[in-house]
């Protein structure tokens, strides 16, 4: 029996390519296409698909806040980890050239990465924020005229739209154009050791002096290797924060497993989000 696995579209988006990928690996998969991260991950934790794909973190913005956010609402677990270089194209309809756009069309998250392409070729075209960069594709092979959207290079194809250039993304030098997302696999529960695994947490801790210095002890003094911590509100009073936290290994892996233990007695929250591999995924067809 094929298993559902939802992602975030329109076809064309990096969460539907990344998931054709993912589901070419880890037959039978039918893919469901959503408008919405919120709305995908309420449907996993309703049972009513089993998997989807979202993303998480970008190495150049930082983290996706609605995706942290709706962890915290939700029992979804982490099941895979994919590390995916994203590589944005700059597009419009045949015979439209860089100096006739007016109208740009993306997502905020694209704009924000192709920051210095932009300012340096583009410093007058009127930005347009779309829900994702599939939709600002299809959006300027419907309206036509002195437009272009940055979306991946399967849009273009999609949507009948020539690529005006590519590798667009900011890097940390002229030759560094490493642009990574992290997006996870979500689903009713997490996955088995496999020995090369990472731990996710949400917790909070108690108001009083030095109070997050020695929950940070408890994984120094058992050996363990923060990968992330990252706070986020907790919406609930101001100065009030959870914090995200990956490390290395499984949580059933022994010393884990008494950390753990410890954090349980001394923190005013604590959430598991999963036990998981992570994946290298190869840019591409």
């Amino acid at each position: 029996m094929s298993s559902i696995l939802g992602f975030l579209g329109p076809p064309g988006s990096f969460t539907e390519e990344i998931s054709l990928k993912y589901s070419r690996n880890n037959s039978p998969l039918i893919l469901q296409e959503y408008k919405a991260i919120d709305e995908l991950m309420e449907d996993v934790d309703a049972g009513l698909i089993e998997m989807g794909i979202v993303p998480v973190e970008n190495s150049l913005e930082g983290s996706v806040n609605i995706t942290l956010d709706m962890f915290v609402q939700l029992d979804v677990y982490i099941y895979t980890e994919l590390i995916y270089p994203i590589s944005h194209c700059l597009m419009a309809l045949p015979g439209i050239e860089l100096e006739d756009i007016k109208d740009l069309y993306s997502h905020v998250q694209a704009f924000s990465q192709c920051r210095k392409y932009l300012k340096a070729r583009m410093p007058s075209v009127t930005q347009f924020p779309m829900e994702s960069t599939a939709m600002a594709a299809e959006k300027i092979s419907v309206l036509g005229g002195a437009r272009a959207a940055i979306a991946p290079r399967r849009a273009a194809k999609l949507f009948g739209l020539e690529i005006l250039a590519s590798d667009i993304q900011d890097g940390y030098g002229e030759e560094d154009k490493t642009n990574l997302t992290r997006f996870v696999v979500i689903s009713s529960h997490d996955h088995s050791l496999t020995g090369t695994d990472k731990t996710s947490i949400i917790f909070s801790i108690k108001d009083s002096p030095g109070s997050l210095y020695h929950i940070l002890g408890v994984f120094a003094e058992n050996g363990i290797n923060l990968t992330r911590i990252e706070s986020r509100p907790a919406r609930k009073r101001l100065g009030e924060y959870l914090f995200f936290v990956d490390f290395e290994g499984h949580r059933e892996e022994k010393k884990n497993m008494r950390a753990l233990k410890l954090l349980e007695d001394q923190l005013k929250y604590l959430k598991m989000l999963g036990s998981y591999p992570s994946v290298y995924l190869p840019s591409g067809s």
